[in-house]
């Protein structure tokens, strides 16, 4: 899927204790953070840590930048369509802009014409602009890693893996054809069903380890000689079979996520490939990372994510985002937060991992950027209601909403923060009277409906903290919003 910088993780995981149990955490929901981009599938998402930015290939087009500090989108790199996955080194990320083939070329529905984009883009992280964009030799390139001086980039299209050099201006050094190959391959060389996807790349072993199809096998990072394959004969499905890979090299174990619930998670002997234990899956899984501090593997999919004790080889938890197209994610490996691509939301959720029992997916609050500053207090509930354009009444899915908080907030005495906002259409001091206007009828709907005003605290932040950034003056509806936060109990 992505090799981030594994010296770094290591190094920084050294300096964790690693708790005897990680069966003893469970996860709560820190924050949303939209994203400038459609609802529906997007990508890879990659934390850096030479920089503590999270890198998410955005759905139709772009690259959307968040600073793990502040919780925002910082930066986000337009006319990159398609992008699939992204990688980085330690001065520039890669991303791979896969339009495909021409539509009703050799069968394809995708593409846009033969003016299709297969690019592995460039980008500087000093100046965050593009710097190359260097057509890809296969079509729909899918994921790109970075090692060994290398950019590995996957092609959909095609059976093989290209080699490239790493650096602002990457240079073809090799195309490297995978196992198993079709009896045209000759001519064209294609997967016969869905082809290669996302990888591992080991720098002190000089190995790949990639998924074609059902098959798992290990490539030669140097010179793409196919060492070893093995067929694990899970059921293909419209996503694939085999999926994301990681190498566990302390406890020599390659762990593999599949695209069914049947197919579960495997860990393999990455000497010969033979099945070691295999373990239990929600649903079919996409990304897989891992937070080596904590000692857990993470898989997404469908609606979550679920977590796994490496060196136990147990199944910890299972979180339900309750969003659609929750397939990627990936992990800050210094505050240990789980940041979650919730598709059909246009968001990363952020989760924190919490010591002890508990349910997994209730909201904290005022938790800070760093999960690792978890308060005692946590498990609380956020309503989120939208607002028609310069107006504070409530509709009536808005109405539904509200109810659903107050039913919450009945059933206890826990303090109640309603925070109003606004997009960034109008002045500054007119939207923040909207702001609190839009607030204030939230806590009215609320005492209608039975809860004490003196539980109620109400804020208006006006063009402050859009949900969504868009430049000043344009009208986006997901940021004409109020948030319901039901928090704990006050204590006395």
């Amino acid at each position: 899927m992505r090799r981030g910088l594994v010296v770094a993780l290591v190094a920084s995981a050294a300096l964790l204790a690693v708790p005897a149990l990680a069966a003893e955490y469970h996860y709560v929901k820190v924050a949303d953070i939209y994203l400038p981009t459609p609802r529906g599938h997007g990508d890879i998402v990659s934390y850096d840590p030479t920089n503590g930015m999270v890198y998410v290939s955005l759905k139709d087009d772009g690259l959307a930048v968040v600073d793990t500090r502040t919780q925002k989108v910082v930066h986000t790199i337009k006319d990159i369509p398609d992008p699939n996955a992204n990688a980085f080194d330690a001065n520039y990320v890669y991303v791979a802009s896969a339009e495909g083939l021409p539509q009703g070329q050799s069968g394809a529905n995708n593409g846009t014409g033969f003016g299709t984009v297969n690019q592995l883009v460039v980008i500087d992280k000093h100046t965050w602009q593009v710097v190359d964009r260097v057509d890809t030799k296969g079509t729909s390139p899918d994921a790109v890693t970075v090692g060994d001086g290398h950019v590995y980039v996957v092609s959909d299209d095609h059976n093989w893996i290209e080699a490239y050099s790493q650096g602002a201006h990457p240079q073809l050094q090799g195309v490297w054809h995978l196992y198993p190959q079709n009896i045209n391959h000759w001519w064209l060389d294609t997967s016969d069903f869905c082809g290669p996807d996302v990888n591992w790349i080991s720098d002190s072993r000089h190995e790949i380890y990639q998924t074609v199809d059902s098959y798992i096998e290990v490539v030669d990072s140097n010179n793409g000689t196919i060492k070893r394959h093995f067929d694990t004969h899970v059921k293909l499905t419209g996503k694939c079979g085999t999926k994301g890979t990681w190498l566990d090299e302390k406890n020599n174990r390659l762990w593999v996520a599949t695209t069914t619930k049947a197919g579960g998670l495997w860990v393999m002997n990455p000497n010969t490939l033979q099945l070691i234990k295999k373990l239990p899956a929600t649903n079919g899984k996409d990304q897989m990372s891992v937070d080596p501090g904590l000692g857990l593997v993470y898989t997404f999919g469908t609606n979550g994510f679920d977590a796994y004790d490496l060196n136990a080889m147990q199944h910890v938890a299972y979180v339900n985002t309750h969003v659609g197209v929750t397939h990627t994610g990936d992990i800050d490996t210094r505050t240990h937060a789980v940041y979650v691509y919730e598709g059909k939301r246009a968001a990363l959720g952020v989760f924190c991992p919490v010591p002890g029992p508990g349910p997994n997916g209730d909201w904290a609050v005022g938790m800070t950027a760093a999960c690792g500053a978890m308060p005692v207090a946590y498990g609380s509930s956020s309503y989120t209601v939208y607002f028609e354009f310069n107006k504070a009444d409530l509709t009536a899915d808005a109405r539904k909403i509200v109810n659903q908080a107050a039913a919450t907030a009945k059933h206890g005495t826990a303090r109640i923060v309603v925070d109003g906002y606004t997009d960034l259409a109008g002045t500054a001091q007119y939207n923040l009277g909207l702001s609190q206007r839009r607030a204030a009828a939230v806590r009215a709907a609320l005492v209608a409906d039975g809860i004490a005003a003196r539980r109620i605290t109400i804020h208006g932040y006006g063009k402050t903290h859009p949900a969504v950034p868009t430049p000043d003056g344009v009208r986006e509806p997901r940021n004409r919003r109020a948030v319901v936060l039901i928090g704990p109990a006050p204590t006395t």
